[in-house]
C-alpha cells in the first residue's frame, strides 16, 4: 500500500501527508460527532479538523482529551459537539447511516457512489473524475 500511496499522492495536490502513529484509531466519536455536524454551518470546518487531525497531525483521534483540544483548536464548539456525541438520537442517527451504507454494499472507507454504482477507495478517484467528466 506504500507503493499505491505515493502514486496517489503524487496525482493529487496534497500538500501534507502523514501515516497516523497511531493508526488503527477507534472513530465512533468523530462519527457521531460529524452526524451531529451535518446540519450545523461548521459541518466542513468539522471535517477538515478532524481529517487534517488525523491524517496530518498524525493525533490520537479515540482519545476524548484530543478530540475536544482539536475541536477548540478549530474554533468549533468543543462542548456542544461532545455533548451531542452522547446523544440517543446522534448515536441512532449514525446507525441508520451505517446501515444504509451497508445496505448499498459499502464495506469500507472511503466509499462513493454515484447514482447506484459504488466506488471503493482512493485509487477510484480517478474513474468517478472520467465519469464526472
Amino acid at each position: 500500500t506504500q507503493i499505491e500511496t505515493a502514486r496517489w499522492l503524487s496525482r493529487y495536490p496534497v500538500e501534507k501527508f502523514e501515516r497516523n502513529p497511531h493508526f488503527p484509531v477507534n472513530t465512533l466519536m468523530i462519527m457521531r460527532g460529524a452526524t451531529y455536524a451535518r446540519d450545523k454551518d461548521y459541518y466542513q470546518d468539522y471535517v477538515r479538523a478532524m481529517f487534517d487531525a488525523m491524517w496530518v497531525d498524525g493525533k490520537k483521534m479515540d482519545d476524548p482529551e484530543v478530540v475536544v483540544r482539536t475541536l477548540s483548536e478549530n474554533s468549533l464548539p468543543a462542548e456542544e459537539i461532545v455533548a451531542a456525541v452522547q446523544d440517543p438520537e446522534v448515536k441512532s442517527a449514525l446507525i441508520a447511516t451505517t446501515d444504509q451504507a451497508v445496505k448499498r454494499g459499502a464495506f469500507g472507507s472511503p466509499t462513493f457512489f454515484l447514482d447506484e454504482d459504488m466506488y471503493f477507495g482512493k485509487e477510484t478517484l480517478r474513474d468517478i473524475e472520467e465519469r464526472l467528466g
